[in-house]
């Protein structure tokens, strides 16, 4: 199906909005272009002026499916939206078709991409998906390639330079590649490779990408993080987006940097210095979904709005006005110039219809418009809206303005129409089926006349009026996929009320979507139209009185390709349109006649939604699902001036007519807010009231008189005799309403039962299911076992049944363990180091069978003297059970018994080996659970003893209590528990449910409590006959003589009976008799007393003792509890080590795997790497046979140069000399414009056939055109000089076209040879890096192989140790045992042992070298003394004889010697001097003293002024300190203070003690030395010469 099927007319679009927006480009830097549906529009971002291309036929395309600018050239392309499309290049703005391209093999493009080169990438949809190269000058065909991506949503991205690169991702994922495009002459290579992120857990889906003008790819994820792509083809993080948020980021380049959107609504844009920073930031409230723009940034938010970005103000700025997401729309009528739209659901906007210009626009707030619909024949409009309101505006002088409201209801209005020459509007909720009828023109009262409920879904209706009723049609929905009917239902409204009719279909299974009314005036009661959903045609349907339903009487053809057409009906036209895109107009009074044909939308886009024209038929308005709004003009139609004319009289009216009051419905006062539903109820219910209120308060009355007699007769009732007494129901004067009652508690009841009957039902079905699928199925069901009176508890083990395949498995490895025992002689053990003459000895050996083979344990350590020590250590490691326990690696063998084929660790090497093993571990574990239970169970028969045992002595005990509290006066309040079972203790109780448990009393029916009071009536029969045959007791006393067995206890609880005088007389009044009775009496109540206190103690005392022993026998249970509850963590802990080695074998086998499939990889690697090289090679080779043949056609082109300068100097050749040179010059003359700027070849060609030919091609770049403009001034006969005539200057001329035509061809011959040598080169290059890359493999495998190689020599066991057994410091890795040896207690006890030996020698030795120094030490500080002694005295003799006596002395000294004082020798003139000279020295000392101390008062002075300052300063930061003091941060200070002075003290301690250490170290070692001289020392003395 093409257009040329259909003939269209000849018509113009006027203007187009554009409702959705999806994509947005630009050609050059500021023309931005939209496109949707059929319409391509141009604006421009500075001056806002705006163009537009339709493309709706064969010639310039049929839709557009996508776009694509070129960024610096003004050239587009788009792609058609039909079956086998092309792709057309257009110039802007002349939309002339540059090239064609068509692919056969194409269902659909969808999308292109311009490269800065010749080419143009185009990608196809399904099912092909490949990426095709054209040649967008000439639409030449290059090549192809599959992608393998088949999704719709794909970003194609160009590089900025030479060689093409793509950027291909599938939005919103991480499925990206980046193509290579080069080219080679002919001969085009297209290379892809896929991306990766260095993270790829925190990759996010790509949005958006930009190349550089560097060749950097810069792309964005969802969150807003920005990654470039590095030479690996690994996309690295530049930029990070912190915060979460719930937005789409999005990303472009603007202004050398990138611009973001993140997904928390903030726009930030990003410079690189060096690294990538922050340049500006700016918060706005718009959630924008697409960014595009070079100079100028445009954006497309998530409402559809195109907006600029104003760099001053930091906001955006709306680019295409209001013209997003309009929903309807409605033309003003009767002149039919200007139109109303509704957008975003709160906007109305009035436009110009011939320019669609915005002329007017109301906005809407915290309400959501619904529907609007304009009146044919009156210039205004209804809006309804969400909350039940309709709104009447007028449109008059081409501003909107409110003349009334109604507020019907509280639902949306989701349907206004008018009928009846405009005059009744009808609207309600289709939903519901709840219309609304108002009559009324402007400029008076509107009435609503009619309410109409049809407790349906409608899919249309119509309104058909009368004197004597208005009937309204309506088409309800039976359809349950549809919205669609196969009935129609009449409502005839009158003032009597409404009547409802149905009208059946002649065909049931026929569904109809629309309505229309009759044209015809005597009919528009029984005839109307409808339009079905099975076919194209409009059907006409016809009703009659007498009959139920409606029949088809005319088949009307609609002239489209597609079903559920929709018409639009007025007194000048029918209008057809529909999901096909065209609109048909047609006059009024034929319907097969039509009057011209448009396609203004796409088929493919579902078509058109709405569709109206104007009076006249001039324009024509239509609105397709795509959002589009579209004005469009035809060319054919003339005006009608004299329609003008009657509009302009009519307008006059009109404005009259609309100055007048509307008057609507919105209640006022105490109804103000009500909608006209609840006001008309109100209306009613108070009517209503008002008209009955007499009759109701008789009625009232009269109630409360029979009420009164009939509680008299009630109380005369109960007070009569019972034989007159009546039934209270026969009281009831309403039997109807007791039986109704009756009647809906019993359905009730039934319901009830019958509901909790099936949940019953079911509750049970799926407590059977669990419990066959999670009960039933374990063989040993777990089970907890509380401590008695205690708080903790030991359960047991669950264990599933046995398993017959698994025992069937476990008894085949056992035999393949004996049978590998037996055979092999020797363990594989590839992680011991032997010598090459071991492993030749070895495999010397002839295979033979191990018939005594014993189970030992391999030393890890290597020993030259191994066998001779194996024996040894295989006896040591069987009697050392701790050693044995260690190297086993878990501690189960300590509590069942081992498979007799269980494995050592260190034989564990292959794959059956430790499938085996980790078999018979998993059979292991499960003997181990058995074992527990085993424990478990028996402890649990000890409790159920115990527990029995324990109730028994509580019933002791309350009955010793209640007998103490009975004999004695002090009551003993102690409440006895008992110990209870808990319910996990018993886990049938929890599939099983006991009467005792249910908290809700049974439900006993009639018939089971009468069997039940007749059990309970016998059983009281029988009692009562037992009571009076009491022959046993009889003959009881009558065996024993009237003498039974009284026990003691019981004795004690009666009283002494009193003596009768006691009774009976006064004390003065007894008697002898008396006295001795009452002596007797006393002396038996005595005795009974002294008889209770003895039974007492012995209560008692039996009490203590009983007590006792359950206290004890409480306390040896919970300890034997707590005994079972270690021996479960024991089992736990062997079952944990267990599994921790079977999961260490299994993450060896992985690690195993891993690496072998990483070998494979390799190899794979390896294999494609080596045929990449080998295609590599293949491709240069044919590459460089391209380049010959570009070589070889530029040398020709370069030979026939020659030849065009031979020609030359051949034409000329008959001129002189003089004139020849000047010919010559003016041959070498060339234009000043210079064509190096044109990297193109294919422009540099087509620039030289303009040169010969004299023409101007489209494709020509301005440089091309400005050189040969300048060529044709060049050509002009002007300025020369005389000796050259005009016709030699004509053929130099010719001749110059074709020497400059060669050198363009040369030119781009040269430019297509450099870029052959560049691809060449590029290729090459990638030839050795493939190479290298091969060695870099097999390097890398072989590290491998070696890894896998160490990964077998190096095992690792897992050893159980105490904690006090590891002497190595750890830190959770392996390396940590690295160089660690594995010594045996046994071992180490005998060490130590001798270490013991050796330090007691050691001590007695030291002790006695001690002694032995202490005395030589003695003795040469003895000697030593002496010898000083002597030189003291020597000294001391030689003072003495050094000393010279003078007179003076000599007197003083007798004087000194008979005992004279000294003072008596000086003179007394000596005496003043030296007393003199004494005091003046004390005097200069006490005045330097005074001195110092002013100079100090001085000093203290100042520091004084100075610490009164520091002192302010100080108690301005205490202050300040204590505003802001933090206790908190305080103490955590002290506490680090505190814990730092520890760490000093402790770090002190420790280095005092290995200083200590070191000393006596140092003094060990120097013992040591002295033990080894074993020889005294020799002291050597110093002889005075």
């Amino acid at each position: 199906m093409s257009d040329a099927d259909v003939p269209l007319s000849k018509s113009q679009t006027e203007w187009v909005k554009l409702g959705k927006v999806r994509h947005l480009y630009f050609i050059g830097k500021e023309i931005c272009c939209f496109y949707g549906g059929c319409h391509i529009l141009f604006v421009h971002v500075v001056s806002g002026q705006q163009r537009l291309l339709r493309v709706n036929d064969s010639e310039i395309g049929e839709g557009v499916r996508c776009f694509a600018g070129h960024r610096s050239l003004p050239f587009f392309a788009y792609a058609e939206k039909c079956k086998k499309p092309k792709i057309k290049v257009l110039s802007y703005p002349e939309f002339k078709i540059i090239s064609t391209m068509h692919d056969d093999n194409c269902e659909q493009y969808i999308r292109t991409v311009f490269t800065e080169t010749e080419l143009m990438i185009a990608l196809t949809g399904f099912p092909s998906c490949t990426m095709v190269v054209y040649k967008w000058r000439t639409g030449e065909y290059v090549a192809s390639a599959s992608t393998d991506l088949i999704y719709s949503k794909q970003i194609l991205r160009s590089n900025f330079g030479c060689p093409v690169r793509l950027f291909h991702v599938i939005k919103y994922t991480t499925q990206v590649y980046v193509w290579e495009v080069s080219m080679c002459g002919r001969k085009c290579i297209m290379n892809s490779e896929k991306i990766s992120h260095r993270d790829p857990l925190n990759m996010k889906g790509i949005t958006s990408s930009h190349w550089t003008t560097d060749g950097a790819l810069i792309v964005c994820d969802t969150k807003g993080n920005i990654y470039t792509l590095s030479t690996d083809y690994k996309l690295d993080e530049i930029i990070h987006w912190d915060e979460d948020g719930p937005n789409t980021a999005t990303f472009c380049w603007h202004k050398n940097g990138a611009l973001i959107q993140g997904c928390t609504g903030e726009i930030r844009h990003y410079v690189k210095t060096g690294d990538w920073v922050l340049n500006w930031s700016v918060h706005t409230p718009l959630s924008i979904k697409k960014f595009n723009g070079r100079e100028h940034l445009v954006c497309i938010t998530q409402i559809n709005d195109v907006r600029l970005f104003n760099e001053q103000t930091k906001d955006f700025d709306k680019v295409c006005g209001d013209s997003s997401r309009i929903s309807d729309f409605a033309i003003i009528f009767p002149r039919g110039k200007t139109f109303v739209t509704l957008s975003h659901q709160r906007k109305l906007n009035l436009w110009n219809i011939a320019t669609g210009l915005l002329l007017n626009r109301i906005k809407f707030e915290g309400e959501k418009l619904v529907e609007i619909a304009s009146n044919p024949k009156y210039p205004y409009v209804a809006v309804t809206n969400n909350l039940g309101m309709l709104r009447l505006y007028s449109a008059l002088e081409d501003t909107l303005e409110l003349m009334t409201s109604f507020q019907l209801c509280r639902q949306p209005l989701n349907v206004v129409k008018f009928f009846e020459d405009s005059k009744i509007i009808v609207t309600g909720n289709m939903d519901t089926g709840e219309l609304f009828v108002i009559e009324g023109v402007p400029g008076s009262k509107f009435n609503i006349i009619g309410n109409v409920s049809a407790d349906a879904q409608l899919a249309d209706l119509i309104l058909v009026g009368s004197k004597a009723c208005i009937r309204l049609f309506t088409i309800v929905i039976t359809s349950n996929m549809f919205c669609a009917g196969n009935n129609i239902t009449r409502f005839c409204i009158t003032k009597a009320g409404t009547t409802v009719k149905t009208y059946e279909l002649e065909h049931p299974e026929r569904l109809y979507t629309r309505l229309y009314v009759s044209l015809d005036p005597q009919k528009r009661d029984r005839i109307f139209y409808a339009t079905p959903m099975d076919n194209k045609n409009l059907h006409e349907l016809e009703t009659k009185r007498a009959d139920t339903h409606a029949r088809i009487i005319n088949r009307i053809p609609s002239g489209h390709w597609m079903k559920r057409i929709c018409y639009y009906f007025t007194e000048q036209y029918i209008l057809t349109y529909g999901y096909d895109g065209l609109i048909m107009v047609r006059p009024a009074n034929d319907m097969t006649q039509i009057l011209y044909t448009l396609m203004p939308h796409h088929r493919i886009d579902c078509g058109i939604k709405r569709a109206a024209a104007t009076p006249d038929l001039k324009y024509v308005i239509s609105l397709g699902f795509d959002n589009i709004l579209v004005g469009t003009s035809v060319t054919d139609i003339k005006v009608n001036e004299e329609y003008e004319a009657k509009v302009e009289l009519l307008m006059q009216e009109y404005t009259e007519m609309f100055s007048k009051p509307t008057i609507g419905f919105i209640p006022i006062g105490i109804l103000e807010g009500k909608a006209w539903s609840e006001y008309y109820e109100l209306m009613r219910i108070e009517g209503e009231r008002i008209k009955y209120e007499k009759e109701r308060n008789s009625i009232l009355k009269e109630f409360q008189r029979i009420k009164t007699a009939v509680c008299d007769l009630l109380t005369q009732n109960s007070e009569g005799p019972e034989n007159e007494l009546l039934d209270l129901q026969d009281f009831n004067l309403d039997l109807n309403l007791k039986e109704e009652k009756i009647k809906a508690s019993k359905e009730k009841c039934d319901n009830t039962k019958m509901y909790l009957e099936n949940l019953i039902a079911e509750e049970t079905r799926v407590s059977k299911l669990i419990k066959e699928r999670f009960w039933d199925k374990i063989s040993v069901q777990k089970r907890n076992m509380w401590a008695i009176f205690g708080f903790f508890d030991v359960n047991s083990y669950a264990i599933p049944p046995a398993d017959g395949i698994k025992q069937e498995n476990l008894v085949k490895i056992q035999k393949n363990r004996e049978i590998e025992e037996l055979l092999a002689s020797d363990t594989f053990q590839p992680w011991k180091c032997i010598t090459e003459e071991e492993l030749n000895e070895k495999l010397n050996v002839n295979p033979h069978l191990n018939m005594n083979k014993e189970q030992s344990f391999i030393n890890l350590e290597d020993d030259e003297e191994e066998e001779e020590e194996n024996e040894e250590l295989i006896e040591r490691q069987n009697a050392e059970f701790e050693t044995y326990t260690a190297l086993c690696g878990s501690t189960i063998h300590t509590f069942v018994d081992l498979d007799p084929g269980h494995y050592t660790q260190p034989e564990l090497q292959s794959f059956y080996q430790h499938y085996w093993d980790l078999y018979m571990s998993m059979n292991e574990q499960q003997k181990l659970m058995e074992f527990f239970n085993q424990k478990f169970e028996s402890m649990s028969q000890t409790k159920i003893h115990e527990m029995s045992s324990i109730m028994e002595k509580n019933a002791r005990l309350r009955y010793l209590l209640d007998e103490l509290n009975y004999f004695s006066k002090n009551k003993l309040s102690i409440i006895i528990f008992d110990p209870e079972w808990m319910q996990d203790e018993n886990p049938e109780m929890l599939t099983k449910v006991d009467s005792s448990e249910v908290s809700i009393t049974p439900y006993i029916s009639p018939s089971e409590q009468d069997l039940l009071d007749a059990e309970a009536a016998e059983a009281e029969r029988i009692r009562l006959l037992r009571l009076a045959d009491d022959f046993k007791e009889r003959a009881l006393m009558k065996m024993m003589n009237g003498v039974l067995e009284v026990r003691w206890e019981e004795e004690l609880r009666k009283e002494v009976p009193k003596p009768k005088c006691m009774l009976e007389k006064q004390p003065e009044k007894y008697n002898v008799d008396d006295l001795k009775d009452i002596k007797d009496y006393e002396a038996a109540v005595v005795f009974l007393a002294s008889e209770r206190e003895r039974y007492r103690v012995i209560l008692q005392t039996e009490y203590t003792k009983l007590s006792s022993q359950l206290r004890d026998n409480v306390k040896k249970f919970n300890d034997r509890l707590q005994e079972l509850m270690i021996l479960k963590i024991q089992v736990e802990s062997a079952n944990t080590n267990e599994m921790l080695r079977a999961n260490r074998l299994r993450q060896w086998e992985i690690k195993r795997n891993l690496m072998d499939k990483e070998d494979n990889d390799i190899m794979k690697l390896i294999s494609q790497n080596q045929s990449t090289t080998n295609s590599l090679s293949s491709l240069v080779a044919s590459l460089k046979e391209f380049k010959m043949e570009i070589r070889s056609n530029l040398e020709m082109l370069q030979s026939k140069e020659k030849f065009l300068d031979k020609n030359f100097r051949k034409d000329f050749q008959d001129v002189s000399t003089a004139v020849f040179e000047m010919l010559v010059k003016l041959y070498k003359k060339r234009p000043k414009i210079n064509l190096r700027t044109i990297g193109s070849t294919c422009v540099l060609n087509v620039t030289s056939q303009c040169v010969v030919n004299h023409t101007r091609s489209i494709l020509l770049l301005p440089e091309a055109i400005e050189y040969l403009n300048s060529l044709d001034f060049l050509d002009k006969f002007v300025g020369l000089p005389l000796v050259i005539d005009e016709h030699n200057y004509s053929v130099l001329c010719r001749h110059r076209r074709l020497k400059i035509e060669s050198e363009i061809k040369i030119r781009a011959s040269a430019m297509e040879l450099t870029e052959a040598e560049s691809t060449i080169d590029m290729f090459e290059k990638r030839y050795i890096k493939s190479r290298d890359l091969h060695s870099i493999l097999i390097k890398k495998l072989e590290d491998l192989r070696e890894k896998k190689f160490q990964h077998s020599l190096n095992i690792e066991l897992q050893i159980v140790l105490k904690e006090g057994f590891v002497e190595i410091p750890r830190t959770g890795s392996m390396d940590d045992f690295k160089d660690a040896l594995i010594i045996s207690r046994a071992d180490v006890e005998h060490i130590n042992d001798v270490i013991i030996d050796a330090g007691k020698k050691k001590i007695k030795a030291m002790k006695n070298a001690m002694c032995f120094k202490r005395e030589i030490m003695l003795k040469e500080w003895e000697h030593k003394k002496k010898k000083m002694e002597i030189e003291d005295l020597h000294y001391k003799l030689a003072d003495i004889k050094s000393v010279k006596l003078t007179k003076v002395l000599q007197d003083f000294l007798k004087s000194k010697a008979r005992g004279e004082s000294a003072d008596k020798l000086l003179s007394f003139e000596h005496e003043v001097e030296l007393a003199k000279l004494k005091y003046v020295k004390m005097i200069n000392e006490h005045k330097q003293k005074i001195k110092e101390i002013e100079g100090k008062l001085v000093q203290l002075e100042i520091e004084n002024k100075k610490i009164d300052k520091q002192i302010k300063k100080v108690n301005v930061d205490v202050c300040d300190y204590q505003l802001h003091f933090d206790k908190n941060l305080e103490k955590k200070e002290k506490e680090f203070l505190e814990m730092k002075i520890n760490a000093y003290l402790k770090r002190a301690k420790l280095v005092s003690q290995i200083q200590s250490n070191h000393n006596e170290i140092l003094v060990l070692q120097a013992e040591l030395e002295i033990l080894r001289l074993k020889t005294f020392p020799v002291l050597d003395y110093k002889i005075d010469e």
